[in-house]
């Protein structure tokens, strides 16, 4: 996945929960990958879903994302760098925003982060 978007986990449980649910504590070994401290899988549920918050990279990283309560279950998730041609956009603005039809209107487009080697195109 590209960094600076979002990655969905999902924590599978062997049986239902039980009465109250499970607490699954969740972490991550990478900063450039963050979680939710915990989630609760609730009672008769199999299955929890969390979501991995990414930020933009330079080059591409590893994190491991660990899902832990009666055992721990680690899994590993690629974040990218851009590659050339994408990045993401904060911003476009036009000056003038009116013109008369024939006349120039200047684009500029600014970016989250410094465009990758490449550029963007």
């Amino acid at each position: 996945m590209t960094g600076g978007q979002p990655s969905t986990g999902t924590v599978t449980l062997s049986a239902a929960a039980p009465a109250g649910g499970i607490l699954v504590n969740l972490s991550s070994d990478n900063g450039n990958a963050t979680v939710a401290a915990s989630l609760v899988i609730p009672e008769g549920q199999t299955t929890g879903q969390f979501t991995v918050t990414t930020a933009t990279v330079g080059s591409q990283q590893t994190a491991q994302i660990t899902a832990a309560s009666a055992n721990t279950v680690n899994a590993a998730l690629t974040i990218n760098a851009p590659t050339a041609g994408q990045g993401q956009i904060a911003g476009l603005a036009l000056a003038p925003t009116s013109v008369t039809g024939g006349q120039p209107s200047t684009g500029t487009v600014t970016l989250s982060a410094a465009a990758p080697a490449g550029g963007i195109w």
